[in-house]
């Protein structure tokens, strides 16, 4: 729970994670490749649905992300931390 925690406060993670969404789109990533699910053993329409609920969850964190820098834009440059690494910067 930690690890997840930190990591969805990293800028870069964030930001990550929508590009795999974009390639997943695009077709130029595969399911298999950033999830833990055996095709082998699983019903072939099991990675349809994987990659459905994948991408509702990337969009739902792009989403949240522009929020986030409306947000924190209309606060003030004086609330905001200044360096990219920041917990809530998100520059």
């Amino acid at each position: 729970m930690l690890v997840s925690k930190a990591i969805s406060r990293s800028t870069v993670a964030v930001e990550d994670l929508i590009i795999l969404g974009k390639d997943l789109r695009s077709g130029t990533g595969e399911v298999i490749e950033v999830s833990q699910i055996d095709i082998q053993t699983q019903d072939p329409s099991q990675e349809s649905l994987v990659a459905q609920r994948m991408l509702n969850t990337i969009d739902k964190v792009e989403r949240l992300l522009a929020l986030a820098r409306q947000q924190a834009a209309s606060l003030g440059p004086k609330l905001v931390p200044k360096h990219a690494d920041a917990p809530y910067g998100w520059h």
